[in-house]
């Protein structure tokens, strides 16, 4: 109902407000987005034929879809566009004009094989052992990896002609953190690529969205925010960081202080011990408004189990820090965790309990423990390191990385 009688009408609407264009890309961050992609996709194929180019590429396809067996999505999108996407895209702007093939980071559907272009290593050893897949030359591979590193660094987006006026405001609840997400309108940005920790036992630290760290200039940045503000009368930006560095922060905050302090901004970072009080004075002073956090387990046990790389204690002072200069906090938790104990459990629950009786965090939300086929976790559990973890590995056909 709600596609049909909303959705599908507003895209056909939104559609045919342009000319036909060269070639129409689709970012999937999440799962959740996954049905309005192909709503979207197949509009716009339906209004300008199927012979429209559509690129598919973001969070889902990079962490999802790296073991695609079922060509189903094809019907929707011409090109699977992985990681970073910017030699991706680059590549597919070149065949388009010059009729050039050798793809990078690029799964095509062609003659009924599933056809890969530009990968390297692991991925490429799994695509060439399994009968699915072909594998295609990349001769100009070293070009699009080049493109790729440098505009993870340098290029930021841009909002002109973006209609504000449209966004859709949900107000969830009265808590001013949780507010943050829906109720409020962004300028999005990144201030870094990929997480400098990388760590985390959990996480898919394997996947380059993690495992690749390149922040970009925040001068450059600041300087190409405040003039989309300008542009746009948006003066607020949404970090949308892995985890924010925190040296690199400060160095935008000092910059929002040197230039009036046109912008204020929020995101998520580690609670590491760099986010002092003198740290977080200047970040509030310079426009930090709120801060979500993974504390995952509040125990010393379960920081450990988790590899945060973090100690209770530093996490607590750092958290006092944050909220005695104002900072809005969210800590986001896990339960469930491998091993883990009622006792410590139990022990968690009561030091989140106390980080709200002490007025240290506004919000915080529960995540049901999932293993994942790109963390280090599951690499121990296949080495057989991990006996607490009984694994049944499925058949996959399409999205393939909760376990």
């Amino acid at each position: 109902w709600l596609f049909a009688t909303f959705f599908r009408p507003l895209v056909a609407d939104t559609l045919r407000a342009g000319d036909r264009p060269d070639l129409v890309c689709v970012t999937v961050p999440f799962p959740g987005t996954l049905p309005g992609a192909l709503v979207f996709a197949g509009e716009a194929k339906r209004m300008w034929g199927r012979a429209l180019p559509v690129a598919f590429g973001g969070g889902y396809v990079s962490t999802e879809l790296r073991a695609l067996r079922d060509p189903g999505i094809f019907s929707y999108a011409d090109f699977l566009c992985y990681d970073a996407g910017f030699g991706a895209l680059s590549a597919i702007l070149e065949h388009l004009r010059t009729g050039a093939d050798g793809f990078h980071k690029t799964i095509v559907f062609r003659e009924g094989w599933l056809v890969v272009h530009g990968f390297e290593g692991a991925d490429l050893e799994r695509f060439q052992d399994d009968p699915r897949y072909e594998t295609a030359a990349s001769p100009r591979l070293a070009e699009w990896r080049a493109v790729d590193g440098r505009a993870i660094r340098e290029v930021f987006p841009d909002y002109a002609g973006l209609d504000f006026s449209r966004y859709v405001r949900i107000v969830e609840g009265a808590n001013p953190m949780h507010a943050l997400w829906s109720d409020t309108k962004w300028l999005k940005a990144r201030l870094s690529h990929g997480c400098y920790w990388r760590r985390c036992a959990f996480c898919d630290t394997t996947l380059e969205y993690i495992a690749r760290f390149a922040p970009a200039s925040p001068e450059r940045l600041h300087a190409h925010l405040a003039a989309q503000a300008d542009a746009t009368g948006q003066h607020g930006v949404h970090f949308v960081d892995e985890a924010l560095p925190v040296p690199h922060l400060v160095r935008f905050a000092l910059e929002n202080l040197r230039r009036g302090r046109p912008l204020s901004f929020w995101g998520n970072a580690r609670l590491d011990r760099r986010l002092t009080l003198d740290a977080c004075a200047v970040l509030a002073e310079g426009g930090l408004v709120g801060l979500s956090a993974g504390l995952e387990i509040a125990t010393e046990k379960g920081l450990e189990n988790t590899r945060k790389g973090i100690t209770l204690e530093g996490a607590v002072a750092s958290l006092a820090a944050l909220k005695a200069n104002g900072i809005l906090v969210h800590a986001y938790l896990i339960y469930g965790w491998p091993g883990q104990g009622e006792r410590d459990l139990i022990d968690s629950l009561e030091i989140v309990r106390q980080l709200f009786a002490a007025g240290l965090v506004d919000s915080a939300f529960w995540h049901r423990f999932i293993l994942t086929l790109h963390s280090p976790i599951y690499a121990e559990w296949k080495a057989g390191q991990r006996p607490d973890l009984s694994v049944v590995e499925p058949e996959w056909t399409f999205g393939s990385n909760d376990l």
